[in-house]
C-alpha cells in the first residue's frame, strides 16, 4: 500500500504523479526510486513530476529525483512540506518549478485507454485500476508504480483530482 508513482508518456514525453514511499517497511535498506527510467540520473523527456500532495506515499521519494527534472505542486502543499521537517524525517524543501492552482480542476493529459499497462517487477504493492465504457481511465492515487502508454489513439480527457483528503 503506498507508494504512488505514476507514469503518463505520450509522443515520447513524459510526465510523473507522484513519487511515494510505501507505507510497508522497507526490508532491503533505504526505499528505491521507482522502475521509472531516468528519474535517478536525469531525462529531458520527463516533462515534470507533479506532487499532489503532502503524505510520504505521494511526495517521500521526490528529493531522490535528478534535480534537471522540474517539480510542481500547490503553494500549500510546499508550505506543509517545508514545515513538516521540523516534525519528521519526511518533510522536504520542495524548490517547485511551477504551482497549481489551488481547488481547481486542469487538464494534464488526454487519452482514451493504455494501450500498455505495465507493473513495476520492483514492487509487490497493490493497484487499482478500472476502466469503465466511456473513454476514460481511473486508479487509485493509493497504486503501485506503473505506465500507462499510449500511440497514436483518438484522446478523451484525463481527469487528476485526487479524493479523500
Amino acid at each position: 500500500m503506498g507508494g504512488t508513482c505514476i507514469e503518463i508518456e505520450y509522443d515520447g514525453a513524459r510526465l510523473i504523479l507522484d513519487a511515494g514511499l510505501t507505507l510497508r517497511p522497507v526490508s532491503h535498506g533505504e526505499p528505491r526510486l521507482p522502475a521509472v527510467d531516468g528519474l535517478e540520473m536525469g531525462d529531458p523527456s520527463i516533462l515534470g513530476v507533479i506532487v499532489s500532495h503532502g503524505h510520504p506515499d505521494h511526495f517521500g521519494l521526490v528529493g531522490a529525483i535528478h534535480p534537471s527534472i522540474p517539480r510542481f505542486t500547490g503553494a500549500g502543499t510546499q508550505r506543509i512540506l517545508r514545515e513538516d521537517m521540523f516534525f519528521t524525517p519526511h518533510g522536504i524543501d520542495l524548490d517547485a518549478s511551477g504551482w497549481l492552482a489551488d481547488r481547481q480542476p486542469w487538464r494534464a493529459l488526454t487519452f482514451i485507454a493504455p494501450q500498455r499497462f505495465r507493473r513495476s517487477p520492483r514492487t509487490r504493492w497493490r493497484n487499482d485500476i478500472s476502466r469503465s465504457a466511456v473513454p476514460r481511465t481511473a486508479w487509485s492515487w493509493h497504486a503501485t508504480p506503473h505506465r500507462l502508454s499510449t500511440g497514436s489513439s483518438p484522446f478523451s480527457v484525463l481527469r487528476v483530482e485526487p479524493t479523500g483528503f
